[in-house]
């Protein structure tokens, strides 16, 4: 059985120096917390705040490479967790026909949100992990990803302004 979310928000873990998505139930309370890199948080971030970078991130290469072969992500699943590893499936439609693709849970949010794509979880893992959402922590998740996402552009265009001139 799988379980539908939405990205709540990311948050920046102070003790690891690394990001945390917060995949949050729509038709429950529960939140899945899962730690991912700085450059996959960056992707999300970016498709999140509907920023375009200067110079398309691995992401949007990824995004633009299906559109090429006439390929869509139809949805995304985060299916196992094993110790304590993540594992997604992105499922991609194409002429007709649903392939499954092993990815990172990170990858497959980042791909999903560029495509608009539904994320599920299996109700196996987030009965594993989940956490009831705590009072303000998506609410926080949310403000802190705003921030960053307006951080990170203003650093983007900064960047790009010096190569110019």
């Amino acid at each position: 059985m799988l379980s539908e979310v939405k990205v709540a928000g990311l948050v920046k873990d102070p003790f690891q120096d690394t990001w945390i998505v917060m995949l949050e139930e729509k038709e429950g309370k529960r939140v899945l917390p899962i730690w991912i890199g700085q450059f996959e948080a960056q992707a999300i971030l970016m498709e999140m705040g509907h920023k375009t970078p200067p110079r398309p991130l691995t992401h949007d290469l990824m995004k633009s490479l299906l559109i090429a072969l006439d390929a869509i992500v139809e949805h995304i699943v985060v299916c196992d967790l094993v110790g304590s590893t993540f594992y997604a499936k992105l499922h991609i439609q194409k002429d007709g026909k649903t392939f499954e693709v092993d990815a990172r849970p990170s990858d497959s949010v980042a791909l999903a949100l560029r495509f608009q794509a539904p994320i599920y979880v299996d109700a196996k893992v987030i009965d594993q992990a989940g956490l009831e959402s705590p009072k303000g922590l998506v609410k926080e998740a949310r403000k802190e990803s705003d921030n960053w996402i307006d951080d990170m552009f203003r650093d983007l265009e900064g960047k790009e302004k010096g190569k110019e001139e």
